[in-house]
């Protein structure tokens, strides 16, 4: 699935998302599909205050893979 990224700089193909906290802030993780040795095969794609809206945006990414969406923009909230 193609992922447009929170700030809606970059558009990336991942295999993987999962969040991951640090402090009170939580932030989701993608692994690039077809990463190599030239490029890295971890980005951050978004960034939130709270686990809470970590795990909405997880869900709203799945919803969007039930659906068969081909593209998933990552919401500012």
């Amino acid at each position: 699935m193609w992922i447009k990224t929170q700030n809606n700089r970059e558009l990336i193909n991942v295999c993987d998302v999962k969040i991951l906290k640090s402090g009170k802030k939580a932030y989701l993780m993608a692994v690039i599909k077809g990463a190599g040795l030239m490029s890295s095969g971890n980005k951050i794609i978004a960034k939130y205050k709270t686990m809470d809206e970590a795990e909405i945006a997880l869900d709203k990414i799945e919803i969007s893979i039930a659906n068969k969406e081909q593209i998933h923009i990552m919401s500012t909230q």
